[in-house]
């Protein structure tokens, strides 16, 4: 069965409530043990096997990524079931991902032999990047790299200044969970971290509107709003206009 379909789905979540490991104690009487338990550490000392992944995604060019076998699946669940697993990409070893394009999985291709987010010059991406790059880890199921690069997608925020491109808030909507933590963050940045209204709204999906309105909500200090006699004056219309229109 394609690994994007059911089966790997039913894996994708056995993973995902699988219990995490406790920590090996690293005392010298446990040194022995751990020799024996210890899952090895990766490393290229041996004749590797390759995999290949076919990039197809949006409109843009095929492009084929060979990658180690050993590297890829060690830090991929998605990639481990696929390639290792009773599929055809299990016998030719290669995978079609029409999920992403062929920059973002270069990135993840770069991350998983560097453990470092960056583009083709070297410097930080960009906001949307970032964002797509954190929804493709999130499908293939590696925490490690959505955690390093939602931290660098706060950095680039600070470093452009106080708000989000909004140029990938209608991705992340249309890609995500209504749990998922980038969502999370998104509103938190948009409703705590933001001042300005907002000028382009057609990059602000209307579920992302409601989400920031109701996190407002939620931690405004006046809960009950009774506003004075005078405040309620500023929203009166200006009589003498309608005294203009009919006079």
């Amino acid at each position: 069965m394609d690994p994007f379909g059911h089966t790997l789905n039913q894996n994708h979540r056995q993973l995902k409530d699988e219990p995490m490991r406790k920590k090996v104690s690293t005392s010298a009487s446990s040194l022995s043990s751990m020799e024996k338990t210890e899952e090895p550490s990766l490393n290229l000392v041996d004749s590797q096997p390759i995999v290949t992944i076919h990039v197809t995604g949006g409109d843009y060019e095929k492009q084929s990524f060979q990658v180690h076998k050993n590297y890829i699946c060690h830090y991929s669940p998605f990639f481990d079931v696929a390639f290792n697993g009773p599929f055809v990409e299990g016998q030719t070893q290669e995978l079609d991902l029409t999920e992403t394009s062929p920059f973002i999985f270069g990135t993840f291709v770069n991350w998983l032999y560097t453990q470092k987010i960056i583009n083709r010059t070297g410097k930080l991406p960009s906001c949307l990047s970032l964002s797509v790059l954190w929804i493709l880890a999130d499908k293939l199921l590696v925490p490690s790299l959505q955690n390093q690069a939602l931290s660098l997608l706060n950095a680039r925020r600070v470093l452009d200044g106080t708000r989000l491109d909004s140029t990938m808030f209608n991705y992340v909507y249309e890609n995500t969970a209504s749990d998922s933590p980038l969502r999370r963050y998104i509103v938190d940045a948009c409703s705590k971290g933001s001042r300005g209204p907002i000028m382009t709204l057609e990059n602000y999906p209307p579920r992302l509107l409601v989400d920031i309105i109701n996190e407002m909500r939620a931690v405004s200090i006046e809960p009950y709003w009774e506003p004075s006699q005078e405040e309620v004056a500023t929203y009166f219309v200006p009589e003498e206009v309608r005294k203009e229109k009919t006079g």
